[in-house]
C-alpha cells in the first residue's frame, strides 16, 4: 500500500508540474498568437501590447525578432524535453489506473486526457509563432535588401554622371557620351517605381525602425540624382549642337573649294586654244570665278569662330576636324593661285587669233566654180558615144585644177605661221578651217580623177560583157550539140551501154559546170555593164543575158532528167538480173530434184516421207511462182528483147518443173493410198480371224445340256459358218491388193530400170521390189493358213453339235422342247429392239438375229424330223415357227440396215478426218509461204487465205450435218460408250475445225499485217524517191558555179542540209518497216529489201556527203576570202598609216639622240630612207601575192563578193601606188640639202624631249612615282625632291621657245606633209613639257597634302601603341591568388582603370585606322603590308586586352566576394560548434541523481537536442567544404583558411561522436529503468505479503544503485 500510495503521490506532482508548466508556456504564446490572428501576417512570439496597438505592423528592430525566435527556440526544446517525462507521467498513469478504484478511473483519464491536449495545442501554437517570426524576419530582411541595392545603384549613377562631365574633343565621343547620358536618364527615370517599393514597404514597419530615416535620404539623392543625369542629357546636347554646326560650316567650305576647282578645272579642259568665241567665252567665265573668290574668305571665317566656340566653351580640340581644315586653306590658297595663272594664259591666246577672217574667200569662189565647171553628169547610165565626150571633158577640168594647186599651197603656208605662233596647230578653229578648204581642194581634185576612172571602166565593163556572152554562146551550142547526140540513140541498151551513156553525161555534167561559171562571169559583167548604159541598152543586155540563162537551164534540166533515167534503169536491170539468176539457178536446182530416178520404196513410212518431199517442192513451186510473176512483169517492163527470151525460157522451165512435180505426187499419193488400203484391210482380216478364233469353242459331250442348247448352239454355230464362208471373199480382195501393190511396184521398178540406164541405179528397185513381194506373199499365206484352222475347226465344231442334238433330239420329245423355245422367242422378239448406237452394236444385232434365224431353221427341221406333219399340234407348232422366221428376218434387214448406215456414217467420219488432215497440211503449207514484197503477191496471198476460210467453214458444215446425223441415230435413248466415242470424235473433229480456224484467222491477220508493212515498206521507199528528187532539183540548183552570192549560196546549203537532216526521219520509218518486212519475207525478197535500203541509204549518204562537202568548199572559200580581203585591208592601212608622217621622217625621229657628227647623221639618214624603200618594196610585193590570190579565187566567188573583191583589190593597189610614187618624190626632193640642217634640229628636239622625260621621271621618282613613303621625314624629302624639280622644268621654258624659232624656220620651205610631221613633233615636245610640269605641280600638291597627314598619323599611331604596350604589359603576368584581399583589390582597381581609358582609346584607334585606311593606296608595297599588318593587328591586340582586363576584373572580384563570404561562414559555424561544445561540457559536468524523477530523461532530451543541432550543422560544413574546393580549383582560395576548416571539421565530428556515444548509455539506463518499472508492476500485483514487497524493494535498491555506475563518462 505505501507502493501504491507514493505511486500515487508522484503521479500527482509530476501531472501537477506538467499542468503548470503548460499552463505558463500558454500564457507566454496567447499574445503572439492573437497579434499573428489579428494582422495575417507571419510574426514572432512574446508580442507586447505596445506592439498590439500599432495594428499589423511588425516590430522595427531586427535584434528584438531575433532574440523571440531564440526564446520560442528555447521553448520548443524545453517542450520536447519534457516529452519524455509525459511518457513517463503516462506510463506512471496507468499503473495507478491499475490500483485505483472504478470511481476514481474517469477522473485520472480525464485529467491524462486534458494534459495530452494542452501539450497538443502547444505544440500548434509553437509552430504559429515559429511561422509569423519568420515572415517578420524576411519582410524586414527584403526592405534592408532593397534598400542596399537602390543605394548601390545611386551610387553607380553619381560616378556616371560625374564621368559623362569630361571633355569630349571628337564628335564620335561626344555623340557616344549624349546617348549615354540619354539612356542614364531614362534608367533613373525608370527607377521611380522600385524608390515608391522600397518607401512602402518601409512604411509598414513600424515608427520606431530605422527604415524611414534612411528611405528619406535615398528619396533625396534619387532628386539630386534626376536632376544631375537632366543636366548632363542638356550639356550633351548642346555640345553635340556646337560640333555638328563647326562640321557643317567646314563641310560648306569644302563643298564650295570643291565646286570652284571642278568649275575651273572643266573650263580649262573644255576650251579649244583655236577658237576665239570659246576664248572669249572662257575669259568671262574666269571673271565670274574671279568675283566669286570673296566668298571664300566669309565661309573661312564662319568656320574658324565656330571651331573658337567649340575648343573654348566646351574644351578639347578636334583633331579630325582641325586637319581637314588645315587641308581646306592649303586647297583654297592653290585654288587662288592656278585661277590667276589661267586668266592671264587665256588672254593671251585669244589675242593672237583675232587676225585670220578675211583670207579665205577667193579660194572658196574658185572651188565653187570648179565644182559646177566639173559636174558634167548626175547618173552613170548612158551609151558609150555619151561616156566619151564625157571623159574629154573631165580630163580638162584635170589640168586646170592641177595648175591652181600652188596657190592653195602657199595659202596654207601663211596660216600655218600664225598657228605656230599659238601652238595650237591641231585643235584651233583657224586650222579646221584652212583643213577643209584643203580638204575641198583635194576632193575636188579626187573627184575628177574618180570621174574619168569611173568612165574608162564603164567602157571597159561594156566591151568585156559583149565578149563573154560571144563566149558563151558558142559553148551552150556545143554542148547542146552532143546532148542531142548522146540521147538520139534508140537501140536496145543493155547494162554495159548504159554505163557508157552514163559515162557521156557525167562529162557532159561537168563540162556544164564550166558552163555555169561562164554564165556567172557574163551575169557579173551584164549586171555591172548594164548599171552603166542607158535603160535600152540595159534591157537588151538583160534579154540576151536572160535567153542565154535559159537555155542552159533547159540543157542542165534535160541532162538532170537524162541522168536520173539511166540511173533508174540502170538500177532497174542490175536488181533484175540479180533476181532473174537467183530463180534460175533455183530452178536449175529443183530441177536437179525432180530429174532424178524414183526410188521405189516399199514401207509405207518410206512412202509418206517422199510424198511429203515431192508436196514441199509442189509447194516451194507455187511459192516461188509469185515471184516469177513479178519478175516477169518487171522484166517486161525493161522492153529488152534478150530480157524477153530469157523471161520465156524461165517460164516454160518453170511450166515442166510445175507438170513434174504435180506427176511425181500424183503417184506417190497414189502408192500411200493403195499401200494404206492393204494394210487396212490386212489389219481387218487378222482382227476377224482372231475374233472367230476365239468365239469358237468346241462342245463338251460329257456335259449334261438340254436340247434346247444344243439347238442354240447349233444355230450360233452356224451363223459363224456362213460368215467364215463369206469370209473367203475378203481373203480375194486382199490378194488382189496385193497383187495390185506388187504390179505398181513392179511397174515403177521398170520404169526406174528405164530411167536408170542412165543413172545405173537398178540393184536398189529389185531388192525394193522383192522385199515388197515377199511381205505381200506372207500376209496372204498367214491368212489362207489360219482361214483353213477355222474352217476345219468349225466342220468339226458342227458336226459335234449335229451328234449332240441328234442325242438329245431322240431320247426327249421335240414338241415340248419346241413350244417352249417358241414362248421365249415370242416373248424376245415382243420385245422393243434398241436403236444400234455403233457399228458394233449393229453387227451385234446382225449377228444375233442370224443366230436367232438359224435357231428357227434347227427347230423347224428338228420339228420335222422328230414329230408327225399329220399332226395338228405339229402343224400349228410348224406354223408358229415359220411367222417366227418372217418376224425374225424382218429384224435382221433392219439391222442390217442400221449396220450399213453406220458404216456409211464412218466412211463419212474417216472421209472428214482425211480432209481435216489435209485441210491441216494445207494450212501449215499456207503458214510456212514467206511474205511477199510486191503489194499485189501479198494480196494473192490474203485471197488464198480467206478461200482457206471458206472451205474450212464447208468442212464445219459437214461436220455439223454428221453430228445431226449421229444425233438423230441415236434416237432417244441414252448414249452408251460407243455412242458417247463417235461423239467425241465429231467433238474432236469440231475442236480441230475451230483450232484450224482460229490459225486460219490468225494467218489471215498475219497476211493483212505483211500487206500493211510491204504497203509502208513501198510508202517510205516512194517518199524518199520523192525526196531524193526534190533534193537533187536543189542540189543541182545550188551547185552550179553562177551563184549571185557565196554566203548567200552557203546559207542555201546549210538549209538545203538542215532541211535533208530534219527528213531523216524518212530514212529511220524506211528502217523500221525493213526490220519488221524482213523476218517474214522470203530469201530473195529479203536480199531484194536489203539491197533496196541500202542503195537508198547509199543515195541519202552520198547526198548529205556532196551538200557537206560543198557547204565546206564555200566555207572555205569565204575563209580565203575574208583572208584576202585581211591582206588586203592591211596593206590599205599601212599605207593610209604611212601617208600621214612620211618615212624619211620616221627615220630622223626614230634616230638616237647623242649627237654623231654630219656625215655619220647623213649617212644614216640615207640608209633609214633607204630602209623605207626596202620595206616600201616588200609591202607592194606582199599586195602583189595578194592581188593573185584575189584573182585565183574570184572564179569561186559569188557576184557580189567578187564585185567587192575586185574593188577592194583596187582601192588597195591604187593607195599603195600612190605612197609608192610619194616615197619617189621624197626620195628625189630635198634629199641631200636639207638633211644636215634638219637632222640637226631632230637632234636638238630629241635632247629636249629626253631631258623633259628625264627631269619628269626625276620629279615622279624623288615622290617614288605613285607612292608616297609612309614617315613623315621620308615624305618631306619626297616634297623636296620633286619642288627641286619642278624648279628645273620651269626654267627649261626659254629653251623650248628657241625650238619652236628653229621649226618655224625649218618649215617654211618644206611640203605638207614635211611642215605637220615637223610641228607634230614639236607640239609632241611642248605637250610632253606641259604634262610633265602639270603631273609635277599636282605630285607636289598630293606630297604637301600627305605629308601634314602622315604627321598627325604618326603622334596617334605612336599614342596608341604605347598604350597597348604598356597595357599589355600588365596583361601578361598571372594573378597571385595567395596575396590578401586588400593587394586583390589593387589589382582589380587596375583593371579597372584599363576598362575605364578603353573608351578614350577606343576613338583614337578608330581615329588610326580611318587614317591609315586612306593612306594605304599611296604606299609601295612594303610600306603596305607594314601598315595594313599594323592596323589589322591594332583592333585585335585592343579587343584582346579589353576582354583580357575586363575577365580578369571579374574574376578578381568574384574571388574577393567569395572570399568574404567563406570568411562570414567560417565563424558563424566555428561560434556554432563552440557554443555546442561548451553546452555538451556543461551537460556533462551534471551528475544524474540516483532518483528516477526527471533528471535522466531531462539530460537525455538536452543530449537529443545538441545531437539534433550538430545534425543541422552538418550541412554547412559541406557547403563550407564545398565553398573552399571551389575556391582552391579557382585560385582564390588560401592555405590558412583550408587548416582552419579541417580544424573546425575535427572539431565538429568528435563532438559529435561524444554526444553519440552518451545518449547510446542513457538509452541503455532508460531502457533498464522500464524494465524495472515492468517487473515492479508485475510483483505488486502478484505478491501481496509485506515480505514480498519488502523483497521487491530490495530488488528495486538493488537496482537504483546500478544508476550512477551506468550514467559515468567513458574513461
Amino acid at each position: 500500500m505505501e507502493r501504491v500510495l507514493g505511486e500515487h503521490q508522484l503521479f500527482s506532482e509530476g501531472l501537477g508540474r506538467l499542468q503548470l508548466w503548460v499552463m505558463e508556456a500558454h500564457r507566454t504564446l496567447t499574445h503572439t498568437h492573437t497579434h499573428t490572428h489579428l494582422t495575417h501576417t507571419h510574426t514572432h512570439t512574446h508580442l507586447t501590447h505596445r506592439t498590439l496597438q500599432h495594428g499589423s505592423t511588425p516590430p522595427a528592430d531586427k535584434n528584438l525578432l531575433l532574440h523571440w525566435m531564440s526564446q520560442l527556440e528555447e521553448l520548443v526544446a524545453a517542450r520536447a524535453g519534457k516529452e519524455i517525462e509525459l511518457k513517463m507521467l503516462i506510463t506512471r498513469g496507468e499503473c495507478v489506473q491499475r490500483n485505483t478504484s472504478a470511481e476514481g478511473v474517469p477522473v485520472l483519464r480525464k485529467q491524462m486526457q486534458d494534459l495530452k491536449d494542452a501539450w497538443d495545442s502547444l505544440l500548434a501554437t509553437c509552430i504559429s509563432c515559429k511561422s509569423g517570426l519568420e515572415g517578420a524576419l524576411v519582410q524586414w530582411t527584403s526592405c534592408q535588401e532593397d534598400e542596399g541595392m537602390f543605394s548601390s545603384w545611386l551610387d553607380g549613377v553619381e560616378t556616371r554622371v560625374a564621368q559623362s562631365g569630361r571633355q569630349h574633343p571628337e564628335m564620335r565621343d561626344k555623340t557616344g557620351n549624349l546617348g549615354r547620358a540619354k539612356i542614364l536618364y531614362e534608367e533613373v527615370l525608370s527607377h521611380c517605381g522600385p524608390l515608391d517599393a522600397i518607401a512602402s514597404k518601409a512604411s509598414r514597419l513600424s515608427e520606431s525602425s530605422s527604415s524611414q530615416p534612411e528611405v528619406q535620404r535615398l528619396m533625396e539623392r534619387y532628386t539630386t540624382a534626376k536632376h544631375r543625369a537632366k543636366c548632363a542629357v542638356e550639356r550633351a546636347e548642346e555640345e553635340v549642337l556646337a560640333h555638328q554646326e563647326y562640321q557643317r560650316g567646314l563641310h560648306l567650305f569644302e563643298d564650295w573649294l570643291e565646286q570652284q576647282q571642278e568649275r575651273l578645272g572643266l573650263l580649262l579642259l573644255n576650251t579649244p586654244a583655236g577658237e576665239l568665241a570659246v576664248l572669249e567665252n572662257t575669259l568671262k567665265s574666269l571673271q565670274e570665278l574671279r568675283c566669286l573668290c570673296s566668298e571664300g574668305p566669309v565661309l573661312l571665317r564662319a568656320v574658324l569662330s565656330s571651331r573658337e566656340r567649340v575648343v573654348v566653351s566646351w574644351g578639347g580640340v578636334p583633331q579630325i576636324e582641325d586637319r581637314a581644315l588645315e587641308a581646306t586653306q592649303r586647297e583654297w590658297e592653290g585654288y587662288q593661285a592656278r585661277l590667276g595663272e589661267a586668266r592671264v594664259r587665256v588672254d593671251g591666246a585669244a589675242t593672237r587669233l583675232r587676225q585670220m577672217d578675211l583670207r579665205f574667200r577667193s579660194l572658196e569662189e574658185w572651188l565653187e566654180e570648179m565644182d559646177a565647171t566639173a559636174t558634167v553628169r548626175h547618173h552613170r547610165r548612158s551609151d558609150r558615144h555619151t561616156k566619151e565626150r564625157q571623159l574629154q571633158q573631165l580630163q580638162r577640168c584635170q589640168a586646170e585644177a592641177l595648175r591652181y594647186q600652188s596657190e592653195v599651197d602657199g595659202l596654207s603656208v601663211l596660216v600655218q605661221e600664225v598657228l605656230e605662233d599659238t601652238h595650237t596647230h591641231a585643235s584651233s578653229q583657224l586650222s579646221n578651217r584652212i583643213t577643209q578648204l584643203c580638204g575641198r581642194y583635194h576632193t575636188l581634185l579626187l573627184k575628177l580623177m574618180e570621174t574619168i576612172t569611173q568612165i574608162q571602166e564603164e567602157i571597159c565593163s561594156i566591151d568585156d560583157a559583149h565578149s563573154t556572152s560571144g563566149t558563151f554562146s558558142d559553148w551552150l551550142t556545143t554542148a547542146q550539140r552532143e546532148f542531142v547526140a548522146i540521147t538520139s540513140a534508140n537501140e536496145d541498151l543493155d547494162i554495159v551501154a548504159m554505163e557508157k551513156r552514163l559515162k557521156s553525161l557525167e562529162a557532159l555534167q561537168n563540162e556544164a559546170q564550166r558552163g555555169h561559171g561562164l554564165m556567172k562571169s557574163l551575169r557579173e559583167q551584164a549586171e555591172g555593164a548594164a548599171a552603166f548604159l542607158d535603160a535600152c541598152g540595159a534591157e537588151r543586155l538583160e534579154v540576151e543575158v536572160e535567153g542565154r540563162l535559159a537555155q542552159l537551164e533547159e540543157l542542165a534540166v534535160g541532162l538532170r532528167a537524162e541522168r536520173g533515167t539511166l540511173d533508174r534503169n540502170l538500177k532497174l536491170h542490175r536488181e533484175f538480173q540479180g533476181r532473174r539468176r537467183a530463180l534460175a539457178q533455183w530452178l536449175q536446182e529443183t530441177r536437179l530434184l525432180l530429174g532424178g530416178a524414183v526410188e521405189p520404196k516399199a514401207e509405207l513410212y518410206q512412202r509418206q516421207a517422199q510424198l511429203a518431199k515431192y508436196q514441199a517442192v509442189q509447194q516451194e513451186l507455187q511459192c516461188r511462182g509469185r515471184g516469177l510473176q513479178a519478175v516477169v512483169e518487171r522484166g517486161r517492163s525493161l522492153q529488152s528483147s534478150a530480157i524477153t527470151e530469157s523471161l520465156e525460157t524461165l517460164q516454160d522451165d518453170y511450166t515442166d518443173l510445175c507438170t513434174t512435180a504435180t506427176l511425181h505426187t500424183q503417184r506417190a499419193e497414189a502408192q500411200v493410198r493403195e499401200q494404206e488400203d492393204y494394210l487396212r484391210e490386212l489389219q481387218e482380216v487378222e482382227l476377224w480371224l482372231l475374233q472367230t478364233c476365239s468365239s469358237m469353242v468346241t462342245p463338251d459331250p460329257s456335259e449334261g445340256r438340254s436340247l434346247e442348247a444344243a439347238t442354240q448352239q447349233l444355230a450360233g454355230h452356224k451363223a459363224i459358218m456362213e460368215e467364215i464362208a463369206g469370209f473367203e471373199e475378203r481373203l480375194e480382195g486382199l490378194k488382189q491388193r496385193g497383187e495390185s501393190l506388187v504390179s505398181a511396184c513392179v511397174g515403177s521398178g521398170e520404169r526406174q530400170r528405164g530411167e536408170s540406164l542412165v543413172g545405173g541405179c537398178v540393184g536398189s528397185a529389185e531388192r525394193q521390189q522383192t522385199r515388197l513381194r515377199g511381205q505381200v506373199q506372207s500376209h496372204l499365206q498367214g491368212a489362207r493358213d489360219s482361214y483353213s484352222a477355222i474352217c476345219s475347226t468349225a466342220q468339226r465344231v458342227y458336226q459335234c453339235l449335229d451328234c449332240e442334238l441328234q442325242r438329245h433330239a431322240s431320247v426327249e420329245d421335240a414338241l415340248p422342247q419346241c413350244h417352249s423355245w417358241l414362248s421365249a422367242v415370242q416373248a424376245e422378239l415382243q420385245s422393243a429392239v434398241p436403236t444400234p448406237l455403233s457399228l458394233q452394236e449393229a453387227l451385234s444385232q446382225v449377228k444375233q438375229d442370224k443366230a436367232l434365224q438359224e435357231q428357227v431353221g434347227t427347230y423347224l427341221q428338228l420339228l420335222c424330223s422328230s414329230c408327225d406333219l399329220s399332226d395338228e399340234a405339229v402343224r400349228e407348232t410348224a406354223t408358229e415357227i415359220q411367222h417366227v422366221r418372217v418376224q425374225v428376218e424382218a429384224r435382221l434387214r433392219g439391222a442390217t440396215r442400221a449396220a450399213d448406215q453406220w458404216r456409211e456414217l464412218g466412211e463419212q467420219q474417216d472421209r472428214l478426218n482425211s480432209r481435216l488432215s489435209e485441210t491441216e497440211r494445207r494450212l501449215h503449207s499456207l503458214s510456212r509461204r514467206p511474205a511477199q514484197l510486191e503489194p499485189r503477191g501479198a494480196q494473192d496471198l490474203l485471197d488464198q487465205n480467206q478461200a482457206f476460210i471458206q472451205d474450212l467453214e464447208q468442212q464445219q458444215a459437214e461436220l455439223s450435218r454428221l453430228g445431226e446425223a449421229l444425233a438423230s441415230m441415236a434416237g432417244i435413248r441414252e448414249a452408251p460408250p460407243g455412242l458417247e466415242r463417235g461423239e467425241v470424235v465429231v467433238r474432236h473433229l469440231r475442236q480441230v475445225v475451230l483450232d484450224l480456224g482460229q490459225l486460219a484467222r490468225d494467218l489471215i491477220r498475219q497476211r493483212q499485217e505483211d500487206l500493211e508493212r510491204g504497203a509502208e515498206y513501198h510508202h517510205c521507199g516512194d517518199a524518199l524517191d520523192r525526196l531524193f528528187q526534190q533534193v537533187s532539183r536543189e542540189w543541182d540548183y545550188l551547185a552550179r558555179a553562177d551563184t549571185e552570192s557565196t554566203s548567200e549560196h552557203l546559207g542555201a546549203l546549210k538549209k538545203l542540209f538542215a532541211d535533208l537532216q530534219d527528213q531523216e526521219g524518212l530514212l529511220e520509218d524506211l528502217r523500221e518497216s525493213r526490220l519488221a518486212i524482213l523476218p517474214r519475207l522470203s530469201p530473195e525478197d529479203r536480199d531484194l529489201v536489203k539491197e533496196h535500203v541500202a542503195h537508198l541509204e547509199h543515195r541519202w549518204v552520198r547526198l548529205e556527203n556532196l551538200i557537206r562537202q560543198k557547204i565546206r568548199d564555200s566555207a572555205s572559200v569565204l575563209k580565203d576570202l575574208e583572208l584576202v580581203e585581211a591582206r588586203l585591208r592591211e596593206a590599205r592601212e599601212w599605207a593610209q598609216e604611212e601617208k600621214q608622217p612620211s618615212l624619211a621622217d620616221d627615220a630622223l625621229r626614230t634616230s638616237p639622240p647623242p649627237p654623231p657628227p654630219s656625215d655619220i647623221i647623213g649617212q644614216s639618214f640615207l640608209f633609214d630612207h633607204l630602209s623605207a624603200c626596202a620595206e616600201m618594196e616588200a609591202k607592194q610585193l606582199l599586195l602583189t601575192q595578194a592581188v593573185g590570190d584575189a584573182d585565183e579565187l574570184c572564179p569561186r566567188l559569188g557576184l557580189s563578193e567578187r564585185r567587192r573583191l575586185r574593188a577592194l583589190t583596187q582601192q588597195a593597189q591604187a593607195e599603195v601606188e600612190a605612197l609608192g610614187v610619194t616615197v619617189t618624190q621624197r626620195r628625189r626632193k630635198h634629199l641631200t640639202e636639207a638633211l644636215a640642217e634638219r637632222t640637226q634640229f631632230r637632234q636638238a628636239l630629241g635632247r629636249a624631249a629626253a631631258w623633259v622625260r628625264q627631269r619628269e621621271g626625276k620629279a615622279l621618282a624623288e615622290a617614288e612615282a605613285e607612292h608616297v613613303a609612309l614617315l613623315p621625314d621620308d615624305v618631306s624629302r619626297q616634297v623636296d625632291g620633286c619642288r627641286g624639280a619642278l624648279s628645273s622644268l620651269k626654267a627649261y621654258q626659254e629653251e623650248l621657245t628657241s625650238l619652236w624659232t628653229q621649226a618655224r624656220d625649218l618649215v617654211k620651205d618644206s611640203t605638207d606633209q614635211e611642215k605637220d610631221e615637223t610641228l607634230g613633233a614639236m607640239q609632241e615636245v611642248q605637250g610632253t613639257f606641259d604634262s610633265a610640269l602639270r603631273r609635277g605641280t599636282r605630285k607636289l600638291l598630293d606630297l604637301e597634302k600627305a605629308l601634314a597627314t602622315r604627321k598627325y598619323f604618326k603622334v596617334d599611331l605612336d599614342k596608341m601603341c604605347d598604350w597597348l604596350k604598356r597595357k599589355e604589359a600588365l596583361m601578361f603576368g598571372q594573378i597571385d591568388w595567395s596575396v590578401s584581399d586588400s593587394e586583390l583589390q589593387l589589382i582589380a582597381a587596375q583593371y579597372q582603370d584599363i576598362l575605364e581609358q578603353a573608351s578614350e582609346y577606343e576613338n583614337l584607334l578608330l581615329i588610326v585606322q580611318r587614317a591609315g585606311q586612306e593612306i594605304l593606296p599611296t604606299l609601295n608595297e612594303v610600306d603596305h603590308c607594314y601598315l595594313d599588318e599594323k592596323l589589322n593587328a591594332l583592333p585585335q591586340q585592343y579587343n584582346s586586352i579589353l576582354v583580357s582586363a575586363t575577365q580578369r576584373h571579374e574574376s578578381v572580384q568574384q574571388a574577393v566576394s567569395d572570399r568574404r563570404t567563406f570568411g562570414s561562414l567560417m565563424e558563424a559555424a566555428h561560434e556554432t560548434t563552440r557554443e555546442l561544445q561548451e553546452q555538451f561540457e556543461a551537460l556533462e559536468k551534471q551528475s544524474p541523481s540516483c532518483s528516477m524523477d526527471d533528471s535522466i530523461p531531462r539530460l537525455h532530451s538536452h543530449l537529443t537536442d545538441l545531437q539534433r543541432s550538430l545534425g543541422t550543422q552538418d550541412a554547412s560544413l559541406k557547403d563550407l567544404r564545398r565553398r573552399n574546393e571551389a575556391l582552391l580549383c579557382a585560385g582564390g582560395g588560401q592555405p590558412c583558411k583550408t587548416e582552419a576548416l579541417h580544424r573546425l571539421l575535427r572539431l565538429h565530428s568528435g563532438l559529435k561522436h561524444k554526444v553519440k556515444v552518451k545518449l547510446k548509455d542513457l538509452d541503455r539506463v532508460l531502457t533498464s529503468a522500464e524494465q524495472h518499472n515492468m517487473l515492479a508492476a508485475g510483483l505488486e500485483s502478484e505478491l501481496k505479503a509485506p515480505r514480498s514487497v519488502s523483497g521487491g524493494r530490495r530488488v528495486s535498491s538493488a537496482e537504483t544503485a546500478e544508476w550512477p555506475r551506468l550514467l559515468r563518462p567513458p574513461g
